[in-house]
């Protein structure tokens, strides 16, 4: 499923930290000044129990749209020291994980290709040195080619 809104993105794990606790001193504040001073302590130590923990489950449920620095929020959360996001960090990665890709088709079409090339030239080789052998001569210690080609033997074998 493709999301059609982005990801919250935020600098530090604090930023959302704080914007939480934020929440929760106003929440606190105002159930202290809408309670009256006549109510009994445990009530408002409930009240402000159940709704600390609506808050909380409240950014648990969010925390799937948090990105700290271009890591998900819940791993933040876990992480110690969360480096600064670098947008030229990430398209660097990205363009050399697709260049990465590029080099291993290319390397698994030369492990195709080359062995039958390979196998095509020394064949050539051979032949070439088939035809030398055949046609050479012996002058004075030194073999000379006889330049001269029978059009039989070489017919369409040099060089097709």
């Amino acid at each position: 499923m493709e999301r059609e809104h982005p990801k919250i993105q935020v600098d530090d794990i604090k930023d959302i930290l704080y914007i939480q606790n934020g929440i929760k001193c106003s929440i606190s504040s105002y159930i202290q000044k809408y309670f009256d001073v006549d109510t009994d302590d445990e009530l408002k130590s409930q009240v402000t129990s159940i709704v600390t923990k609506w808050v909380d489950d409240t950014f648990k449920l969010c925390s799937p749209n948090f990105e700290v620095n271009g890591m998900a929020y819940d791993k933040a959360l876990e992480e110690k020291d969360v480096e600064p996001f670098d947008e030229n960090l990430l398209s660097n990665l990205i363009s050399l994980e697709s260049n990465i890709d590029d080099m291993t088709l290319t390397l698994t079409e030369k492990r195709r290709n080359l062995p039958e090339i390979i196998k095509k030239k020394f064949e050539d080789i051979l032949i070439l040195q088939s035809f030398m052998k055949n046609h050479a001569e012996i002058v004075d210690d030194v073999e000379v080619c006889d330049m001269q080609i029978d059009s039989e033997d070489a017919d369409g074998i040099l060089f097709g």
